[in-house]
C-alpha cells in the first residue's frame, strides 16, 4: 500500500469532493486522516484493498475491467477514476457488489453483467443503512440496484439501463432516489412489500416497458420526475402515495390536458390509476440544477417543452447574479419555461433576456418567501434565456428612488421658503401700518392733549371771568345798597 504524503492526499480528497458535489446534493462525509489505497497499485483488485482497508479509507479504482464479484463490509469510499472507463464486471454471476455495512459510497463505475437470480443485483445493499450510491452507469444486470430492508439511503445522478428491474426496493424505508436517467429496463422503479415514505425525485424515466412499480408501499413521496415513452408508465397495487410537493407533480408525455393560466401547471389531474392521481402535471419536463449562492448550495428548477441545455450560473463583477441557458423548441410550437429560483434574489430588479431583448417575465402567484416562480414564453427555435439579479440597475433605482425623495423634499422646501417669504412680506406690511397707526395715534393723542389744555385754560379763564365779574357785580350791587341808605 502506498500512502501519499498529506498534502498531496488533501488535494485528492479536494478534487473527489469536487466530483461529487458537482453531481449530487447529498452528504459524502470524507475523513481528512484517510488513507488512499490505489487498484491496481497497491491492491491487484478492489476485494483484496477492501480487505486491507481501514473504516473511512477511501479506495480508488483507476480505469479498467475488473471482473469480480465485490463485498463492501466496512465503511469506506470506493470511488472510480473514470466512469465510463472504470469498469465491474460480475461476469454472469450474483450481485457484481454487495454492501453489508453502513456508511459506504459507491461513485464512478459502469457496473455490469450480475447473475440472473432473485437478487442478484449491480449494486445490493441489505439490512444497512446511510450509503451513497452516485455517478454510476449500472447496466445489464437483474436488479441495477437493489434495497432489501435498506433505511437511509441515498442514490443519484446515475444511468440505470438495460436491467430487468432498473432500481428495486423491497421493505425499505426513507430513501432517497433523485436525478437518476432509468431507461430501457424491464421495469424502470420498483417499491414492493412495504417501502414506505422514500424519496423519488427528479428522474428521467423512459423508455421502459414499465416505469414504475408500485406493491403495497404508502406515503412516498414522487415529484419532479419525466415518464417519457414507457409502454406502461405505473403499475400500482394496494397503494397510496403522493404525486405532488408545493403544487408541482411529474411529467407524463401521454397528459394531454391543457394549461389555460399558463403556469406550467396542467389544469386537470393526470389519473394514474384507481389508487392516485398527479392533481399538479407538469406541462413539460423538468430540469433541476444546484447553484451556490451566497456560500450555500440552493437549487433551480426549471419545468418546460423545450429542451435545456448549455446550463450557467455565475456571479459578475458588479454582484449580479446571472441565470443562462439554451431553450430550444420544435419548428411551429411555442415555448415556454416556467423557472423557480431562490427568493432572495429578487432582492434586487429581475431583468430577463431572451436573445439579449428585454422581455417581461410573468410572476406566478405560488411565489412565497423561499421561491420565486417565473413563467416566460418564447416563440420557436434555438434561444439564449438570461435572468440577471441586477444589483446596478438595484443601486440605480435606489438612486432614482432617493432622487425623487429629494427633488420631493426640495420642493415641500421651496414651498415652505415661499409661504415664508409671504409671511415675512405681511408681517413688514403689518409693521409699516403699525408704525403709521402708532404716528396717527400719537398725532391724535398730541391734538387731544392740546385740546384738553385749551379747554382747561378755557375753562380757567371762564371761571376767572365768572369770578371776577361775581365780584364786580357783588361790588357794585353794595355799593349801591350803601348809598340807598345814605339817601335815606
Amino acid at each position: 500500500m502506498i500512502k501519499l504524503k498529506r498534502a498531496n492526499l488533501i488535494l485528492l480528497i479536494l478534487a473527489l469532493l469536487t466530483i461529487l458535489s458537482s453531481s449530487v446534493t447529498c452528504q459524502i462525509k470524507v475523513n481528512a486522516s484517510a488513507n488512499v489505497l490505489h487498484v491496481p497499485i497497491d491492491y491487484p483488485t478492489i476485494q483484496d484493498a477492501i480487505n486491507h482497508a481501514n473504516t473511512g479509507d477511501i479506495i480508488y479504482v483507476h480505469e479498467g475491467i475488473y471482473y469480480e464479484n465485490v463485498v463492501v463490509n466496512k465503511s469506506v469510499i470506493l470511488f472510480g477514476e473514470n466512469p465510463d472507463l472504470t469498469i465491474i464486471d460480475g461476469n454472469g454471476t450474483g450481485s457484481v457488489i454487495t454492501i453489508s455495512a453502513d456508511n459506504v459510497t459507491i461513485s464512478g463505475f459502469t457496473i455490469r453483467n450480475s447473475g440472473t437470480n432473485i437478487g442478484d443485483s449491480g449494486v445490493c445493499i441489505g439490512l444497512f443503512s446511510g450509503s451513497v450510491i452516485t455517478n454510476n452507469k449500472i447496466m445489464n444486470n437483474n436488479n441495477g440496484i437493489g434495497l432489501f430492508t435498506a433505511n437511509n439511503n441515498t442514490i443519484s445522478n446515475n444511468v440505470i439501463s438495460d436491467n430487468h428491474e432498473g432500481i428495486f426496493i423491497q421493505a425499505s424505508i426513507k430513501n432517497k432516489v433523485f436525478n437518476n436517467i432509468i431507461s430501457k429496463n424491464i421495469n424502470g422503479l420498483g417499491l414492493y412489500f412495504y417501502s414506505h415514505n422514500n424519496l423519488i425525485s427528479g428522474n428521467t424515466i423512459s423508455n421502459n416497458s414499465k416505469g414504475i412499480v408500485i406493491f403495497n408501499s404508502v406515503n412516498n413521496i414522487i415529484y419532479h420526475n419525466n415518464f417519457i415513452d414507457n409502454i406502461m408508465d405505473t403499475q400500482i397495487s394496494s397503494s397510496n402515495n403522493i404525486w405532488s410537493y408545493k403544487g408541482e407533480g411529474n411529467y407524463w408525455s401521454r397528459y394531454s390536458g391543457q394549461d389555460s393560466n399558463q403556469d406550467g401547471i396542467g389544469d386537470q389531474p393526470y389519473v394514474i390509476s384507481d389508487q392516485g392521481s398527479d392533481i399538479c402535471p407538469l406541462m413539460g419536463m423538468f430540469f433541476g440544477f444546484e447553484i451556490i449562492l451566497n456560500e450555500e448550495k440552493r437549487n433551480v428548477n426549471i419545468i418546460s417543452n423545450s429542451s435545456i441545455s448549455n446550463y450557467a450560473f455565475r456571479t459578475d463583477e458588479t454582484g449580479s447574479v446571472i441565470l443562462c441557458f439554451e431553450a430550444t423548441t420544435e419548428k411551429f410550437v411555442s415555448g415556454f419555461v416556467r423557472v423557480t429560483v431562490p427568493a432572495e434574489l429578487a432582492d434586487n430588479p429581475i431583468i430577463v433576456l431572451i436573445d439579449n431583448v428585454e422581455v417581461k417575465p410573468k410572476v406566478l402567484n405560488t411565489s412565497d418567501a423561499e421561491h420565486l416562480h417565473l413563467y416566460i414564453s418564447h416563440n420557436w427555435g434555438s434561444h439564449t434565456i438570461q435572468i440577471i439579479s441586477s444589483t446596478v440597475l438595484g443601486l440605480y433605482r435606489e438612486i432614482v428612488t432617493l432622487n425623487s425623495s429629494y427633488q420631493m423634499l426640495l420642493e415641500e422646501y421651496s414651498a415652505l421658503l415661499a409661504n415664508y417669504t409671504a409671511l415675512q412680506q405681511n408681517y413688514t406690511k403689518l409693521n409699516s401700518d403699525y408704525q403709521e397707526h402708532l404716528l396717527d395715534y400719537s398725532e391724535n393723542l398730541q391734538n387731544t392733549q392740546n385740546l384738553v389744555y385749551i379747554l382747561m385754560t378755557s375753562t380757567a379763564v371762564f371761571l376767572a371771568a365768572t369770578v371776577y365779574l361775581s365780584r364786580q357785580a357783588h361790588a357794585a350791587a353794595e355799593n349801591k345798597l350803601t348809598k340807598s341808605k345814605e339817601q335815606l
